[in-house]
């Protein structure tokens, strides 16, 4: 694990509204990390995906985390959710 991963990564709670459910969200965060792609070849390397980590997932009020029995597609969108809010000028 990198330095410049480990320091990145944010444990963060949300509240997402998934059809008529809202979601209290726990999960981590690590931001894109952008490559280098000029220079000498050896210097290179490729950008890092962002990366979201569910942790829990219970609905508002509620404290039973439902991550083993919502479907894997609900989870993959909350997550979709989770990174379109950490575009530019939406969370941080």
């Amino acid at each position: 694990m990198s330095t410049l991963w480990r320091n990145t990564m944010k444990t963060l709670f949300i509240a997402v509204k998934y059809q008529r459910f809202v979601f209290d969200v726990e999960y981590t965060y690590i931001p894109m990390i952008p490559g280098k792609s000029s220079g000498p070849q050896e210097d290179c390397y490729p950008d890092e995906p962002e990366e979201v980590t569910l942790i829990s997932v219970a609905l508002v009020g509620y404290q039973s985390n439902l991550m083993d029995i919502i479907s894997e597609s609900v989870l993959t969108e909350i997550e979709e959710i989770i990174c379109a809010r950490h575009q530019p000028g939406e969370l941080e």
